[in-house]
């Protein structure tokens, strides 16, 4: 392609009016395939015919598919980083910067889960935005169109260009970041990606700083220790005595072992504790395992009227008189 041109016009295909850029998502891509299904089954009086769905979905296949093959090429590659199929299964977005019937170039960034080291050494978890693919055709370099691209993508993400990873970057990439961005210190990363060393010494991150709860748990290992050992040194005050318990071992009825004016104090506290709470006599029930007397009986009276002692319980009394 010594032109990029395609046989219709590309601004319609990717929904630009003018000569610009245009953002191209899963999400778009979707909703031209339900626009599809939608034409080809008759619902939906919003949609425009399917001959014009059918073309469309088909003019941005193609756009998006020779944008990534002529990328693969440029960059030594045998298989392509972008397609068609590929932007419907992950979460990237590509700017592509048309004009009439041809593609100019584009750029794709996505998030990804990296370990990377730090200048320090230390290795680090991040998820940053990730350059994933950037590309301008050979009949347009050095015209501008790359710097028009990249800072669209900038704007568009609200990020910083030392706030990028970039995914296995060209000798004309890393040219490109130092002579506009001033980017030129980095360190090699096992996983082919580079971040810049600004990345680190710019701005905090968010996933870069300790979390809130982590910094406060740091500074209280490794504070101010005068501010705790005068908290030690401050006497403390006698707990309130527990009504309910006042035998209890967890600290307010146990005296102190090295301390005879708080064995003084608890001893105090137990006595004044079982004096003001012991049960009043009016309510004492006495602990005895004697049962109270009984009434007395009344005379057991026979058929013929006379009265007879009550059987007793003893075994001898239980036979009957001959």
């Amino acid at each position: 392609d010594r032109k990029m041109e395609f046989p219709f016009d590309v601004r319609l295909a990717v929904g630009v009016r003018m000569q610009g850029i245009v953002c191209i998502d899963r999400e778009g891509l979707l909703k031209l395939q339900h626009q599809r299904a939608a034409a080809l089954y008759g619902f939906g009086s919003s949609y425009a015919p399917q001959q014009h769905t059918d073309d469309r979905q088909d003019h941005v296949r193609s756009v998006v598919d020779r944008l990534g093959e002529a990328s693969a090429r440029a960059q030594g590659l045998k298989v392509p980083i972008t397609s068609y199929v590929k932007m419907l299964s992950t979460d990237t977005r590509m700017y592509c910067k048309v004009e009439a019937n041809r593609a100019l170039g584009f750029i794709k960034v996505g998030r990804k889960k990296l370990f990377i080291r730090d200048p320090l050494g230390n290795m680090r978890e991040m998820e940053p935005l990730c350059v994933l693919d950037f590309y301008v055709h050979e009949s347009c370099q050095r015209s501008g169109h790359g710097k028009a691209l990249f800072d669209h993508m900038l704007r568009e993400e609200s990020h910083a260009p030392a706030k990028l990873a970039y995914d296995r970057p060209s000798p004309k990439l890393i040219n490109f970041l130092a002579r506009h961005y001033g980017l030129r210190q980095y360190t090699q990363q096992g996983n082919n990606f580079v971040v810049y060393h600004r990345y680190f010494h710019d701005a905090p991150l968010g996933n870069s700083t300790p979390p809130a709860s982590r910094q406060a748990r740091r500074l209280t290992a490794s504070g101010d220790q005068r501010h705790y050992q005068g908290a030690a040194e401050q006497p403390q005050q006698p707990s309130a005595p527990r009504p309910s318990n006042p035998f209890s071992f967890d600290g307010s009825g146990a005296a102190s072992a090295g301390n005879p004016s708080n064995l003084h104090h608890h001893s105090r506290c137990n006595r004044d504790t079982q004096t003001s709470f012991s049960p009043s006599p009016a309510r004492h029930i006495p602990l005895t395992t004697t049962p109270p007397p009984l009434p007395p009986q009344p005379p057991a009276v026979s058929c013929d009227g006379h009265s007879r002692k009550a059987m007793s319980h003893s075994p001898s009394s239980r036979h009957l008189p001959t």
